[in-house]
């Protein structure tokens, strides 16, 4: 069972970042008023951005499920994000990679392959 019921992603523009995680993910997006808007995963809500003044770094990690790593990176990339870790292995667990996006929050991927 997936127990992350809902997350949260910090943009000092919500109109870009919502148009570069619809691009990227084909998450479809739903704006509630100025400083908040609804990432959505197929039919229920799954995340949504907020708007904030400034962009900190943060330890906690959400890796979010792709079938290609690089074909994402490079799709991120050309949004305008930027790969801060390629593809890499984790052993029996899968594969793993990251970006930032072009406001700068880091996300993070997983694949089976």
């Amino acid at each position: 069972m997936r127990t992350i019921a809902h997350f949260e992603i910090p943009s000092t523009d919500l109109k870009r970042s919502a148009a570069f995680y619809e691009a990227l993910f084909g998450w479809r997006i739903e704006p509630l008023d100025d400083n908040y808007t609804m990432l959505l995963m197929g039919e229920d809500e799954s995340g949504g951005l907020y708007r904030t003044e400034t962009i900190k770094p943060s330890m906690l990690a959400l890796y979010f499920t792709v079938e290609d790593i690089p074909a994402t990176l490079e799709k991120a990339v050309a949004l305008g994000g930027v790969v801060i870790d390629p593809k890499r292995s984790i052993g029996e667990h899968g594969y793993i990679g990251a970006f930032r996006d072009p406001l700068g929050v880091r996300i993070d991927l997983w694949s089976k392959s």
